[in-house]
């Protein structure tokens, strides 16, 4: 008995430490925003202001697209017609915070990330 006590407390134990290695690709959206703010902050120059709303920006446009994605009602042209809608008003409230230089550098580097994703998205393939 005190074996089999023994060896689950030690599988217990090795798959907690496996688990608590492995990279979190789930919901730890937490550093990887962060991150990303870094890396706006660095790249186009911005201050905590503008990086923080940017990023507001980009969530809220981001979930309004994602539900968009997921209604079964709308057609598939209505869709799109709905998410360029959304973009464009997107464009527009990201104008008002940034420079003409910023918003040129803002759309070469959200640009660059998503050729990132697709190169990922096609390595995993």
């Amino acid at each position: 008995m005190k074996k089999i006590l023994m060896l689950c407390g030690l599988c217990t134990i090795a798959i907690t430490s496996l688990q608590a290695q492995a990279p979190n690709r789930q919901g730890g959206g937490g550093r990887g925003l962060e991150r990303m703010k870094q890396q706006m902050k660095d790249e186009l120059k911005l201050t905590d202001v503008q990086a923080d709303s940017v990023m507001a920006i980009q969530n809220e446009f981001q979930a309004k697209n994602r539900e968009l994605r997921t209604n079964e009602t709308m057609s598939e042209s209505g869709k799109k017609e709905t998410m360029k809608a959304n973009n464009e008003a997107r464009k527009a409230r990201i104008k008002n915070n940034l420079s003409d230089d910023q918003i040129k550098k803002l759309e070469e580097w959200n640009e660059n990330m998503r050729k990132m994703r697709e190169n990922r998205q096609n390595n995993r393939k």
